[in-house]
């Protein structure tokens, strides 16, 4: 594991990957010009539709966030809150995200939409992209979706970045919340299209194939034309039988201790000593920010193969429930998947995304499998994916390749 790993487990290299494979920016400024941007960046609320529902914006400003190569092109981000659904309770839930848009094109025209669902980056409130310095280089992948034409949400997920606890790995509220990113860029931003597109890696993943499997009821209203999905955590339950049987890998380890401690925010019967033994470094952990992360690659190293996980049968199978109910629900949907895994993946067995395309498959969905025998989690080749998204929007059929299965 990479220190970069230790401190953000499933937090994938896709932004850049998919920057590297759209972007190659050279850019001539003058120095007035840079002058003008960082000293005037756009600031102060932003007006916006009032829609009732999912969806429904609370708040929407301007943000300076952005890195300076964006603004000097006019990219502009706008901090939101706004209204979704807690998956497991069925309760609305205020959660946080960005919205970023490029300038406005003529009168009468309209901008599609892509929904980034990024990877993970902790379960604290702080660990929102929307709140982090450098936005863990969303900005960067952001500016390119834009100059290719795009209007971006990057939702943070319910409980970061807005008050309330983060149900880490659920994918089905993760992907409701990226369906209700949508609705509330297209009521900050006029000219959005309800036509979109969702693209995602790891966690992103996992939740971009749930708003999928929930675009026919809970997205009414927008057209999801596909679902583009990394590495995705669609299907983790097995992660608990790894644990009791020492096999987990260190990554999994690190994914699993996550998901325990978010847990036993959300349910006060969850006693933390029935899922760790002899960990004196759980806070440090479950760090995301602040002083304990220095110490996080440390307190990994010192785990042991059976430190975390469930100590009894009993255990074991309540946390294998609380996954099972996290796990991507598949169902019939019109809307078409590119699912890319690796064959060398720590954090998601190849397996567990094998049997999530089954699944899907046999449900009679369209699903494009890019499977890379030779990579792992961070390093897929994600070249294929933009232009797949593209041929989307340009009403080009998908090609499934169920039927080689």
């Amino acid at each position: 594991m990479t220190g970069f790993v230790r401190r953000h487990p499933l937090l994938i290299a896709a932004p850049l990957a998919l920057v590297t494979h759209t972007i190659m920016l050279v850019m001539v400024i003058s120095g007035v010009r840079l002058v003008n941007v960082v000293r005037d960046p756009a600031d102060g609320p932003v007006p916006f539709a009032i829609v009732e529902g999912p969806g429904k914006v609370v708040s929407a400003e301007y943000t300076g966030s952005l890195p300076i190569s964006a603004r000097l092109d006019d990219a502009r981000a706008i901090r939101v809150t706004y209204w979704s659904t807690d998956a497991n309770s069925g309760e609305p839930t205020v959660v946080s995200g960005l919205v970023v848009t490029g300038p406005e094109p003529d009168a009468g025209q309209t901008r599609p939409v892509v929904a980034f669902a990024h990877g993970t980056t902790g379960i604290d409130e702080p660990c929102a992209p929307s709140v982090a310095a450098g936005m863990y280089g969303l900005g960067e992948l952001a500016h390119g979706l834009v100059k290719a034409g795009f209007v971006v949400a990057l939702p943070d997920y319910q409980g970061l970045g807005s008050p309330g606890v983060h149900p880490y790995l659920d994918a089905r509220t993760a992907g409701m919340n990226v369906i209700d990113s949508v609705r509330a860029l297209r009521a900050v931003v006029p000219y959005a299209s309800e036509e979109w597109v969702a693209y995602g890696g790891s966690q992103g993943g996992g939740a971009v194939l749930a708003a999928a499997m929930a675009a026919p009821e809970y997205g009414r209203g927008l057209t999801m034309l596909g679902a583009a999905a990394m590495v995705p955590a669609a299907d983790i339950a097995d992660v608990v039988e790894k644990s009791r049987n020492g096999t987990i890998t260190g990554d999994q380890q690190l994914m699993l201790q996550w998901i325990v401690e978010a847990w036993s925010r959300r349910d006060p019967a969850v006693r933390l000593d029935d899922y760790r033994r002899g960990v004196a470094t759980w806070d440090t952990l479950s760090a995301c920010t602040g002083p304990a992360v220095a110490g996080r690659a440390q307190a990994a190293e010192s785990l042991a193969p059976r430190d975390i996980g469930p100590g009894t049968p009993e255990s074991a199978y309540r946390l294998s429930e609380v996954l099972a109910g996290y796990a991507v629900p598949v169902a019939p949907t019109p809307v078409p998947m590119y699912v890319l895994y690796g064959g060398r993946d720590t954090f998601i067995d190849a397996e567990w995304t094998a049997r999530f395309v089954e699944r899907a498959c046999a449900a009679g969905n369209s699903v494009t499998v890019d499977y890379q025998a030779d990579r792992g989690h961070p390093d897929v080749d994600a070249a294929a994916l933009l232009p797949w998204i593209s041929a989307r929007f340009a009403g080009e059929p998908a090609s499934s390749t169920c039927a080689e299965r």
